[in-house]
């Protein structure tokens, strides 16, 4: 997994770590749309690889790479406009048991079936409502469409492009 860094876009000051992606190669981040919108208070500054505990300093320090550019990536877009490639100006060559390059589903792969489990990882927003220095994993259950969509009424919903678990 990357960490994404951000600064923002008025002042150039550091606005911390706001989004996670996964090492997709030693080039390209996949993360979310949302994260490298251009119309943001902030954009994405620099990629960190092979962390696990942000505030920490007594274990191997991770990579830092800046970002060049975002782009779509096509094949991802035919099917959902909700990832986007972080393109790095610099390739990593950091490939140890805490960084190697997710294997992507080709697109014939079918959606894991409802009761099914999976993981979920990151340094995300934590039940007390603030984000974790530390990398956490969690086992999730998929769950139907029309069970999310019940349950998120007052927003789009999540479409066929979507997998919806928890």
């Amino acid at each position: 997994m990357a960490l994404l860094r951000f600064k923002y876009n008025d002042s150039n000051d550091d606005a911390g770590f706001k989004c996670g992606g996964t090492v997709i190669n030693n080039r390209y981040i996949l993360t979310a749309a949302h994260c490298v919108q251009p119309h943001q208070l902030f954009y994405v500054n620099e990629v960190r690889v092979g962390e696990w505990n942000i505030s920490a300093s007594d274990c191997e320090e991770g990579e830092v790479l800046n970002c060049a550019d975002s782009v779509l990536d096509l094949k991802i877009e035919e099917k959902s406009y909700i990832h986007k490639k972080l393109s790095l100006n610099n390739t990593f060559h950091k490939q140890t048991n805490y960084v190697w390059p997710i294997c992507l589903p080709v697109s014939e792969t079918p959606d894991p079936s409802v009761g099914s489990t999976m993981t979920v990882a990151g340094w995300g927003v934590t039940k007390n409502g603030t984000t974790s220095n530390a990398k956490l994993k969690l086992l999730v259950p998929i769950v139907s469409r029309d069970y999310c969509n019940t349950k998120l009424a007052n927003s789009d919903g999540v479409d066929s492009t979507q997998i919806c678990a928890g």
